[in-house]
């Protein structure tokens, strides 16, 4: 089976927009991720700063993410993993820089915040749409 091929059949399997368990997958990491920065609003979250695991664990996020994406074809399945990539970009671009004043701090977590809400609206779209699909059945003949 060719590559393409064998990313049409992934595809056709895993689909959020059909699959109720890969559509409850991105919902609730995205709902759980809202609700961790949460605290965002009132201040930054306290982060470990220079870990070389956060920072191997943000890239290789980032990576697989972007891979996600070229192998996913519905556009809010894009969506959501594109912002989830952001969010893990801006996390990345905090850590890498120390001297960030505690009103960017603030600010960048709202960023993340937001970047959230909106992944986790389109992932509960992706659920909704899920919990509606049925299987096509078998050619019926009247």
């Amino acid at each position: 089976m060719s590559d393409s091929c064998a990313s049409v059949t992934a595809h056709s399997r895993y689909c959020a927009a059909r699959n109720k368990k890969t559509a409850a997958v991105f919902f609730g990491f995205s709902a759980l991720e809202v609700a961790w920065h949460w605290g965002a609003i009132n201040g930054p979250l306290p982060q470990p700063r220079g870990s070389l695991f956060l920072f191997v664990g943000l890239i290789g996020a980032i990576v697989l993410m972007f891979d996600l994406m070229i192998s996913l074809k519905c556009f809010r399945e894009r969506l959501v993993l594109g912002l989830s990539a952001a969010s893990f970009l801006v996390v990345l671009i905090e850590q890498l820089t120390p001297g960030l004043t505690e009103a960017a701090l603030v600010r960048t977590g709202q960023l993340i915040l937001s970047l959230w809400v909106v992944a986790t609206l389109a992932s509960a779209s992706l659920l909704i749409s899920a919990a509606g699909w049925r299987k096509p059945s078998g050619t019926t003949r009247g």
